[in-house]
């Protein structure tokens, strides 16, 4: 089974015959900072999730960190010798931020592409997470509040 997974509440499942992997993103990296006052982004939103494609939703909280102009999009692909880290940083613009899609492989050539963006309206937080795995792709919203 091939399953993309989005943690931060966001999760991805594509099912194959053949071969297992999982690919993590996780919305978060290092600590909390000072430029929180100038990311709105940067804290732990509550919220839940939906999701479109071949994704299934879940709900609760994240956890979001980065610099004060950038959001933190880090997580794991593939599973047993396949595994692999990644991270990439999602360019923060006012009360946006975006990742334009991003290629990637794990360790075992399978390639993964992802794409995030997130806007705050009020004190509402909507992250929409696009990805594709060998086997298939979807889409998951998360919606929550600090």
């Amino acid at each position: 089974m091939k399953k993309l997974v989005l943690i931060g509440k966001l999760k991805f499942a594509v099912a194959s015959v053949l071969t297992v992997s999982l690919c993590m993103i996780i919305i978060a990296s290092c600590t909390k900072s000072s430029s929180t006052a100038t990311n709105p982004f940067l804290g732990t939103w509550t919220g839940s999730t939906t999701c479109t494609g071949a994704a299934y939703p879940t709900s609760g909280t994240t956890t979001l960190t980065g610099t004060s102009n950038t959001v933190n999009v880090t997580g794991n692909c593939g599973s047993g010798t396949c595994y692999k880290t990644f991270s990439f940083p999602a360019s923060v613009n006012g009360n946006a931020y975006s990742l334009s899609t991003t290629s990637f492989q794990d360790n075992c050539s399978g390639s993964y592409t992802v794409s995030a963006s997130g806007a705050i309206s009020g004190n509402t937080l909507t992250m929409i997470v696009s990805s594709t795995t060998p086997t298939g792709s979807g889409t998951c919203t998360f919606t929550g509040t600090k």
